[in-house]
């Protein structure tokens, strides 16, 4: 994807674009000045308002427009995990269900990086098994992320490393691949083999 270089000297450049018959000539130089003066304000007014609106660096009232231009709203996360967030969304809109769009929205909005397993299974079911902890706010994007990125009726399986046992306990399979079922989760269900991690798992 191109992306836009600023020209800063447009006057400077109209100049040396002209025929050789036109070098030198005040009048032409003057009337070349007064037309691309305006183009080169115009310009830098654009820059100015791309910079504004820049997702990496604009403040928290026009990140919230962003958010609603991409279609994502801010459910209590502070301004840098928003950031994330919007970041990630504009990665899901633009998803075409591959699994580097996958972990390209896994990147964005949890900052994972890598021990990340993504393993196909009929029918339509992606198992995504995260191999390090994520912040909650981080899971709650991604639950909300993940199915928007992924190809129509693709079912996800989202396994996270969890550190509190209790939430652990909670909110993993047991021995059936059955969300329902709490328990430490079992080996023989799980794409991660002979691992004693407890695991959040989420059906998206």
């Amino acid at each position: 994807m191109s992306t836009l270089e600023r020209i800063e000297r447009h006057f400077g450049q109209g100049l040396t674009a002209l025929i050789p018959p036109l070098w030198g000539k005040p009048v032409v130089a003057a009337l070349l000045r007064s037309y691309l003066n305006r183009v080169q304000g115009l310009e830098d007014d654009i820059f100015e308002v791309l910079a504004a609106f820049d997702v990496n660096t604009c403040d928290a009232t026009r990140l919230a427009i962003l958010g609603k231009v991409v279609g994502q709203a801010n459910f209590g996360w502070d301004l840098e995990t928003y950031r994330n967030v919007v970041r990630a969304r504009i990665a899901a809109n633009r998803s075409h269900g591959l699994e580097e769009d996958i972990l390209k929205v896994l990147h964005l909005a949890g900052g994972i990086t890598e021990h990340v397993t993504i393993t196909a299974h009929a029918p339509a079911t992606l198992t995504i098994a995260l191999g390090e902890t994520i912040t909650d706010a981080a899971a709650t994007a991604l639950d909300f992320l993940l199915p928007k990125t992924r190809a129509a009726g693709v079912q996800l399986h989202l396994f996270r490393p969890v550190d509190d046992p209790a939430a652990g306990a909670a909110l993993t399979w047991g021995s059936a691949l059955d969300a329902s079922v709490g328990g430490d989760l079992d080996s023989t269900a799980s794409p991660i083999p002979d691992t004693p991690t407890l695991y959040s798992v989420h059906v998206l």
